[in-house]
């Protein structure tokens, strides 16, 4: 009897159920085929290229745009 209950020890540890594990790698490949095209699509932009930077900047020369959380809209602040 003692060795009958060790033998179905050892069989229960080594049947190691695998079924959620694949079926979390499934969705995870399926979740990256999906998204992966959208990852590739974007914007085209003609930035400006680099040099050296502008003189001084003046105050006069900045302008602002705020909105308020009630929707107003502000332009350098009138």
């Amino acid at each position: 009897m003692r060795r009958f209950s060790q033998r179905s020890a050892l069989v229960t540890l080594s049947e190691i159920n695998i079924t959620h594990l694949l079926d979390l790698a499934f969705v995870l490949l399926i979740i990256f085929v999906i998204t992966t095209p959208l990852l590739e699509q974007g914007i085209q932009l003609k930035l400006p290229s680099g040099g050296s930077p502008d003189g001084p900047r003046n105050k006069n020369d900045i302008r602002t745009v705020e909105i308020s959380p009630k929707g107003e809209f502000y332009y350098n602040k009138t």
